[in-house]
């Protein structure tokens, strides 16, 4: 069970379309991504699997696709998905905590009067012990009641020894797999049942002898249909017109009356034709003249043509005596028809001997007649069709197929009647021992001790649940609060911030929340993110809930969080966090972004570890969204510095899309940067001084320009000390800034520019 990605997001106001175009995530992941790039979309779509439910009204129109390693969840299966998912967010904070009341949603209930509820606790462990000692007696009867399984199984072994010197010794129903299942079948769907017990006793013993003997027959079916012989009284026709082809040919003298010199002459003359000799290749001396076309008037096209006619034919003429075997055995007919079978066999035997002494004769002729076709003189007899024979032959097939036939209506007959004789001593067999071993009676007694074991359990169920509520009412809170607590301590020192049990108005008690012993309502919000995400890794633990086989995704945690806070949450998820199923964490905040990813860098977890980066770009009036493989700079480099100028130099040369608003941010963002490491500016007006007296006042044109630009920039979009605050510019001057801004550090300074270049151009925009 484990998140892989989000398909697709549709149907939401704050994008338009939404793509995942990184890897699958692994065990432990981390998305970076800036303020409204859309990580809250995704958490809330994961809180929406933990919930079982889109419970927030403006989001009800959402549709999308989760891809897990079980399949697909969309927004149809969001009631169903078996994800074990736990979110924190800022939905989460609001739900969990009220911070104006200075109380936080209950993790523990404690009744409001405990020894009314101690008192209560007492009566009902009473009640469960007389329960229990009521069910240990009604187990002890049932143990020593009939036992059912034992008739059924000795039913189900006898019915099989009925049948043992029978054909139906082997069967598949009543063979030796004949078991107490197939009696408890026939009690289930009521062929045996206690009203008709009796009648399905067989009372005398001749009248069981009588069905046994009809169970022993062994006349079993037959599979088996003879093909007729086909037609081939053309073939024979053709032959015969072989037979008295005559070939024209213009005599040599010498080979006419010599077989053996006119083979040897025509083997070795169509040898040196193909090869194309000009020699004899027997004596070595040059053909004569006219030689090789004298024997071609004699060894003809036409000769050969008859020849190849008379191999076909031959070949076609070779019938397979197995044709006529009749593979059948005359015992297993019924007498009359074994009768009539073996006058039939006969017949096929007798005609076949005619049709075959017929065919090896025809093919005799051809063969002859090949080797003599130089003979002109010589004459063959026709062979005549036996279509005498050949109808025989069919004629006596047609008959066996219809023999089998009837013998095989004959059985269906009589595997009816054994079926029911079969059946019948089933039965008997079954009732019989039903009967003796009184099972119905016994199977009345042992529902009823069943029934009321059943509902003494239901009780004692109910009597526990009660009970263990209660525990938990009068159970001591001071476990999780202590926890609680002790991280609040890990944080803020001291009793300088701690949760304390109250009671609450409407009953029970809910934790108040206190700064050095008095309640507060005034925190900072990083002091809020810092108790709320607490909160929620305390509630991880909460009725055993297992961590191990659970998907949590935090989102944004550190928001408004100062450094040294910062490094301590990344410190407490880490100890929580680390044996979860899966974890995904979205951040904004560069600094806890290189705490997490140097935590899932490390040897222990960079192999179940994966990195992503979300963007939101401005398409053609469009917002894109989408999820990327973390790029080789933000995983390689400690600052955010060297990604932030790589973007801008692919920007600037069109190898990557920026959203124009965003150009603005980053430049700004990169001008700052530069400022602080190359100067050690601490305000917007320090910068725009050097800016003023190392450029504007330069000589050289191009960097005065580039100076007056940068310093209108910094006016314009001066936000004092607050780098976090996101900026816009107009899309026609997003070009403008970006290459102005990477002129200004190329100016300040080459060599810095000329690594930076180095790197946005070896270095890939994603990360393998």
């Amino acid at each position: 069970m484990a998140i892989k990605k989000i398909k697709d997001i549709k149907n939401i106001d704050a994008f338009d379309s939404f793509s995942w175009e990184a890897e699958d995530c692994k065990r432990f992941n981390l998305i970076y991504g800036w303020n409204g790039s859309g990580k809250t979309t995704i958490s809330r779509i994961l809180n929406f699997l933990e919930r079982k439910a889109i419970h927030i009204p403006e989001l009800q129109a959402i549709d999308f696709t989760v891809h897990t390693d079980e399949g697909m969840v969309k927004k149809q299966d969001v009631e169903t998905n078996s994800q074990n998912i736990r979110v924190f967010n800022e939905d989460f904070i609001n739900e969990n905590l009220t911070f104006d009341s200075s109380k936080a949603k209950k993790i523990i209930i404690i009744g409001k009067d405990n020894i009314d509820a101690k008192k209560k606790l007492n009566e009902l462990e009473v009640n469960l012990k007389t329960k229990d000692g009521e069910l240990s007696t009604l187990e002890d009867q049932l143990s020593k009641a009939g036992k059912l399984d034992l008739i059924l199984k000795d039913a189900g072994s006898e019915v099989p020894k009925q049948f043992g010197n029978t054909p139906l010794a082997n069967d598949q129903y009543y063979g030796r797999n004949y078991n107490r299942s197939k009696v408890e079948a026939r009690i289930s769907n009521g062929t045996v049942s206690e009203s008709n017990l009796s009648s399905l006793i067989i009372s005398d013993p001749a009248d069981i002898e009588a069905k046994k003997e009809i169970v022993k027959s062994e006349k079993k079916k037959i599979d088996l249909v003879l093909k007729e012989i086909s037609d081939f009284s053309d073939l024979f026709q053709g032959a015969n017109d072989l037979l008295d082809v005559v070939v024209r040919f213009e005599n040599i003298t010498e080979l006419e009356g010599d077989k053996s010199l006119r083979d040897w002459t025509e083997s070795g003359y169509h040898l040196h034709k193909d090869r194309k000799f000009d020699s004899c290749k027997f004596c070595g001396s040059s053909l004569p003249k006219g030689h090789m076309d004298r024997l071609g008037k004699f060894f003809t096209d036409e000769l050969q043509k008859v020849k190849e006619q008379i191999d076909m034919t031959v070949q076609s003429l070779a019938f397979d005596s197995k044709e006529l075997e009749v593979d059948l055995d005359s015992s297993a007919l019924f007498p009359e028809l074994a009768k009539e079978y073996l006058g039939l066999h006969s017949t096929i035997k007798d005609s076949g001997k005619i049709l075959l002494d017929k065919i090896r004769s025809l093919r005799e002729s051809l063969i002859s007649k090949k080797s003599s076709l130089h003979e002109s003189s010589k004459k063959f007899q026709s062979v005549v069709f036996p279509k005498e024979s050949f109808e025989s032959i069919n004629g006596a097939i047609q008959r066996i197929n219809a023999i089998v036939g009837q013998h095989n209506a004959r059985i269906n007959v009589i595997e009816s009647e054994i079926k029911k004789a079969a059946e019948a001593i089933e039965l008997h067999i079954i009732a019989t021992t039903l009967s003796n071993r009184e099972y119905f009676t016994k199977k009345k007694e042992t529902v009823e001790l069943e029934a009321k074991i059943g509902a003494l359990k239901s009780d004692r169920t109910s009597l526990i649940e009660q009970i263990n509520a209660l525990k938990a009412t009068l159970h001591n809170a001071s476990d999780a609060l202590n926890k609680i607590n002790q991280i609040l301590k890990d944080f803020f020192g001291e009793s300088h911030i701690f949760l304390e049990i109250i009671e609450l108005a409407e009953g029970g008690v809910g934790y108040a929340l206190k700064r050095r012993g008095k309640e507060t309502k005034h925190l900072s919000e990083g002091e809020k993110s810092i108790l709320a995400l607490v909160y929620f890794l305390v509630k991880l633990e909460e009725d055993g809930f297992d961590k191990s086989n659970a998907i949590v995704i935090i989102d944004d945690p550190v928001d408004s969080q100062d450094g040294n806070f910062l490094f301590r949450t990344y410190g407490f998820l880490k100890r929580y966090l680390k044996d979860v199923h899966q974890l995904i964490i979205l951040t904004h905040n560069y600094e806890f972004f290189n705490l997490i990813r140097d935590w899932l860098c490390e040897k222990k977890f960079c192999n179940e570890s994966h990195l992503f980066i979300m963007n939101r770009i401005g398409v053609d009036g469009k917002q894109a969204v989408n999820i990327e493989n973390l790029p080789v700079l933000l995983k390689e480099y400690k600052t955010e510095y060297h990604y932030l100028c790589c973007r801008l130099f692919h920007y600037v040369n069109d190898t990557s899309m920026l959203d124009a608003p965003l150009v603005a941010n980053i430049g700004r963002k990169v001008l700052e940067y530069f400022a602080t490491f190359k100067w050690a500016c601490k305000s917007t007006e320090e910068f725009s001084n050097i800016v003023l007296s190392r450029f504007v006042k330069d000589p050289d044109h191009l960097k005065k320009a580039t100076g007056d630009f940068i310093l209108k920039f910094l006016h314009e979009y001066s936000h004092g000390r607050d780098f976090s605050r996101g900026i816009s510019a107009p899309a026609l001057e997003a070009k403008a800034i970006a290459k102005n801004v990477l002129e200004f550090i190329r100016f300040a300074d080459k060599d810095h520019y000329d690594y930076l270049k180095a790197l946005c151009t070896v270095l890939p925009e994603t990360a393998s």
